[in-house]
């Protein structure tokens, strides 16, 4: 019987060793999990991309935006507004950037009224997308999106976009 107790008590005390590991160990991949970078082309290309970044989406999660007003606002607005439905139908909190130009032009008018935006007289770096751990940056000119999934790299534009949505104007 002192056996078995002996036995017993060392079993639970490993138990404990590893339920206390367990959150550091999940830290640490979760630190380390690869970094990736894809292209997509096309309409259906993009959309695929968006599916891909917000997969793991959950009702509250930020997406932060750039979108510096541009030529190609013909073929982006109508992508836009279908992918707003879906981003709606997971109930993301959105927070945008734009040019000046943007918000003076006619199609401003038809931007959905819920959606946060705010505006900079200054060049942006481009259109992105930040969310989670990833980033996507489109051309519209030429229908091609990279989504790169890094934790450091989303940090890095989630900050940028943080301090320059604190100078924006509304």
């Amino acid at each position: 019987r002192d056996y078995i107790a002996k036995k017993e008590e060392q079993v639970r005390s490993q138990r404990e060793i590893i339920d206390d590991m367990i959150p550091y160990l999940a830290q640490v991949a979760s630190r380390n999990r690869a970094s990736s970078a894809e292209i997509f082309t096309g309409d259906k290309g993009l959309r695929t991309a968006y599916e891909i970044m917000y997969k793991d989406a959950k009702a509250g999660d930020v997406l932060r935006y750039f979108y510096p007003y541009d030529d190609y606002h013909e073929v982006a607005s109508p992508f836009y507004e279908r992918l707003y439905q879906f981003q709606r139908s997971k109930k993301l909190k959105e927070k945008g950037i734009g040019i000046v130009a943007f918000k003076k032009s006619k199609y401003y008018k038809s931007y959905p009224k819920d959606a946060r935006m705010r505006f900079v007289s200054f060049p942006l770096p481009g259109t992105m997308d930040v969310f989670q751990d990833k980033l996507f940056v489109v051309s519209w000119e030429a229908m091609t999106g990279i989504l790169v999934t890094s934790k450091e790299i989303s940090d890095h534009f989630s900050r940028y976009f943080d301090s320059v949505w604190e100078i924006a104007t509304q």
